[in-house]
């Protein structure tokens, strides 16, 4: 073997959030950085490493002339880029699509700036690496990855050198740190290099590399670091010790595995969780509105570069509000480990996320409902008030076939002379053909004129074209035309009080066990525990328990069964029933909305918590699974018994007999316990700390999440409809009130489709001159044959491999 080679890697890991606020993370990003600069100047052979773009944007704004000498340094070779993203991610929690833009933000940004391609991937700090990540960094062009958790004393490792291979078959060459983690004390260089050199044989491997340097907090590395490291190395000549890069290493490393043979690696087909379990569930008053933004985010560039790519015009310009959805993914501001002041000020960016990207999604749709022909029926009377169009557009790849809602003003006056009677109110409900579309109508979403019909509200189920549109008119007519619900489809209704049934199952509260059982051909879904809400004690910190103590994350507490106090049948169909619920805990309340809607295999929860405990958590549970595959960023994953462990927007839940599927339009925390499956709603965690707390010590310490929560989930009681569910809870339609034009495009059509139905859309985007590309992945087992067509274009035929992301030119 040839002499070992030990790669120090010079780094500052910087937190732009978390004991402090985003302007000290931007303050002390310039700080360190001057720092390194002139440590690097008086040492020629120091190198350093330092990824994410967010900091070098910090520097190019408030420091120039340093990041010209930044510049220069790079051009050098001795400060390598790594990361190849906006910001060190959390790496469970953010959608896959999210990912996708942060990495292409920060390819754009490295070649433009730079001149460079990143191909190392650096995660120093994040809590677990999902699987799917693998695919994700593949198409993002990485080819190598180092990061520092799980730390091996909770996920062991043949080697700190492997092979990663994603659920596509993507691989990249990986290193996890085997001792410590990325930083050092002041007077801890020595020691260090003593632990790895007393290692190395043990490892076996030509190459290992060594991260080092202050940070926690920026730093890097310091005089006395380097100091000892000379002395250090002088006096082990059997070493080469040498300061390095990140990409260096890797290279070095490929090179021994060529010389060796690749049997000299191990090979790791899964994901490497998990780590300081607590934070999956923990601040949901950042990770609910996060999750909402994603969603925002992904409407805003597929309605808006579909609609561009249509219509020939410029698509909305979403850069910074990609790049605010990125610095909000940090591993530190998602997971909720923060300080409270920071906390606020984070939601308050999200908020922003959301409004510019609903405000992008509604100018796009603006600009194509102009196209469309949305003249209305003429009235029974010269002064009765017009019809009103409303087109309800499809945000999905594939035709929607469902509930549609919304609320539009009948007249602009209360119509008085139905005072008093309000239900008689003739209304008419047209498609695009003047045919009556059958509808169940809603109460108002005010309380005012509550005895006047002024405003109307119609349910009904609507056909929508794949990633398309149709309009439909609404008004009051004397003499409305009227159609009646198909006999193939039975109505939704409550039978009798506290029951729900439609043509899949019935659901009723058990007054006794305060659960709702649901059923299905005579049969409780869930061997007749039926789903129930309960708190359980929980006063681990921020992160849950910092050493991965079983009782964490088992949930082993005795639990508080929440009881129902309230049932109250709001609608009685046809097209929905809804009973609304109301249950109490010790100091908290929960208001449901249970919702049964006519064709939809799903039981549908609407969640109001009103959240007043410490040292607590709320959960939804029901009967442990055998088994439970999890939608995770980049790709799926079964589970068996784990405890706690970070979810997605959907997962699905196998028994024996039966398999159910749950959506969520939030980031919720699950575990498949000893005695139960559980969805952690809320924790009643302190803010930013590691310590255990009792609820009734340092009552001063407020815990992240008093406060009002919402959020939706359904049981899908036809688990090969829980991935289509899923996208339509995360993307509903969009009804657009619109005013009364003629138009180019008919009142029915769609823009863009693609099928089999396993294929799915992860983003569309536009090429530099406008042209189309749909970004897909597909989980089907094995490679398919799919078929995409966009509107005027001829079909495009793509073989897609299982589980890599794919992008697919449409032109």
């Amino acid at each position: 073997m040839k002499k070992r080679t030990l790669h120090l890697l010079p780094n500052a890991h910087i937190d732009p959030v978390w004991l402090w606020n985003w302007r000290e993370g931007v303050t002390e990003a310039v700080s360190t950085c001057r720092c390194i600069v002139e440590l690097m100047q008086e040492n020629p052979d120091l190198t350093f490493i330092r990824g994410e773009t967010w900091f070098y944007e910090q520097i190019q704004e408030f420091a120039p002339e340093l990041f010209s000498e930044v510049r220069e340094l790079v051009e050098s070779g001795r400060w390598d880029i790594v990361g190849g993203g906006y910001i060190q991610s959390d790496t469970n929690l953010p959608d896959t699509t999210a990912f996708l833009h942060q990495f292409e933000t920060g390819r754009n940004y490295f070649h433009r700036e730079f001149r460079r391609k990143v191909e190392a991937c650096w995660s120093a700090d994040s809590f677990g690496q999902s699987w799917g990540m693998v695919e994700i960094y593949a198409a993002a062009g990485l080819k190598y990855y180092a990061f520092g958790r799980p730390e091996a004393w909770i996920f062991p490792l043949p080697r700190p050198l492997f092979h990663w291979y994603g659920p596509g078959g993507s691989r990249l060459l990986s290193y996890r740190l085997p001792l410590d983690w990325y930083a050092i004390e002041r007077n801890g260089m020595q020691r260090r290099l003593d632990d790895y050199a007393a290692r190395l044989q043990e490892w076996d491997l030509e190459n290992t590399a060594l991260f080092f340097g202050l940070g926690d907090h920026g730093g890097g590395p310091s005089r006395r670091h380097i100091e000892e490291i000379r002395r250090w190395s002088a006096a082990h000549p059997e070493l080469e010790v040498k300061f390095s890069t990140l990409h260096e290493f890797f290279q070095a490393a490929e090179a021994e595995i060529t010389a060796r043979g690749p049997e000299l690696l191990p090979v790791i087909g899964t994901e490497i969780n998990f780590a300081q379990r607590g934070y999956f569930a923990n601040c949901q008053k950042i990770k609910f509105p996060y999750r909402r933004a994603e969603a925002a985010m992904k409407r805003a560039a597929i309605a808006g570069n579909s609609a561009a790519a249509f219509l020939r015009a410029t698509a909305p310009d979403l850069k910074q509000e990609w790049k605010s959805l990125s610095f909000n993914a940090f591993h530190d501001i998602l997971p909720g480990t923060c300080i409270e002041s920071a906390a606020e000020e984070q939601r308050n960016w999200i908020g922003g996320i959301i409004h510019a990207a609903t405000a992008a999604e509604f100018h796009s749709l603006q600009k194509l409902a102009a196209r469309i022909d949305t003249t209305v029926p003429k009235p029974d009377e010269p002064d009765a008030p017009l019809a009103v169009p409303v087109v309800v557009f499809n945000p999905l790849p594939h035709p929607y076939s469902g509930p549609v809602e919304f609320e539009v003003a009948l007249d602009y006056r209360p119509i008085w002379h139905y005072q008093g009677r309000a239900a008689e109110l003739p209304v008419e409900l047209l498609d695009e053909n003047c045919r009556p579309v059958p509808f169940q109508r809603l109460d108002e979403e005010h309380n005012s004129f509550k005895t006047v019909p002024w405003r109307c509200r119609v349910l009904f189920h609507g056909e929508i074209p794949a990633l398309g549109w149709r309009k439909y008119t609404l008004s009051s007519r004397n003499h409305p035309h009227t159609a009646e619900l198909p006999a193939s489809s039975p109505a939704a209704y409550s039978p009798k009080d506290g029951v729900l049934a439609n043509d899949f199952c019935e659901v009723k509260l058990n007054p006794a066990t305060h659960a709702l059982e649901i059923y299905m051909e005579g049969r409780e879904i869930f061997g007749g525990t039926g789903i129930a809400f309960e708190t359980t004690p929980d006063a681990w910190g921020s992160w849950g328990c910092q050493k991965e103590t079983p009782d964490a994350f088992l949930c082993r507490g005795t639990p508080e069964r929440w009881q129902a106090v309230r049932c109250i049948t709001l609608e009685n169909g046809p097209e929905r029933a809804t009973l609304f619920l109301e249950f109490a805990g010790k100091f908290s309340r929960l208001m449901v909305r249970l919702q049964l809607y006519r064709g939809r295999p799903a039981v549908d929860l609407d969640l109001r918590i009103l959240w007043n405990e410490t040292g607590t958590r709320l959960r939804l549970v029901t009967r442990r699974a055998e088994s439970v595959t999890y939608a995770i960023p980049g790709g799926e994953l079964e589970r068996t018994r784990l405890g706690d462990v970070p979810g997605g927007r959907y997962l699905i839940l196998r028994y024996p007999e039966n398999s159910f599927g749950i959506i969520n339009d939030t980031l919720c925390g699950f575990g498949n316990y000893e005695n139960c499956f559980g969805v952690t709603l809320i924790r009643g965690s302190r803010f930013c700390t590691e310590l255990p707390m009792a609820p009734d010590q340092s009552p001063e310490r407020q815990p992240a999440d008093l406060g009002e929560h919402r959020c939706r989930l359904s049981i899908v009681l036809d688990a090969s409809a829980c991935r289509r569910l899923a996208a339509e809870l995360e993307q509903p339609v969009l009804p657009l009130v619109c005013d009364r034009h003629t138009g180019s495009l008919p009142g029915r059509g769609g823009l863009f489709e693609h099928f089999p139905d396993q294929v799915k859309l992860l983003d569309f985007k536009l090429d530099e001159h406008g042209e189309p590309i749909a970004v897909v992945q597909q989980f089907s087992g094995t490679p398919l044959e799919a078929f995409f067509q966009f509107t005027g274009r001829k079909a495009v035929k793509e073989q897609l491999p299982h589980g890599k992301i794919v992008e697919v030119r449409l032109s």
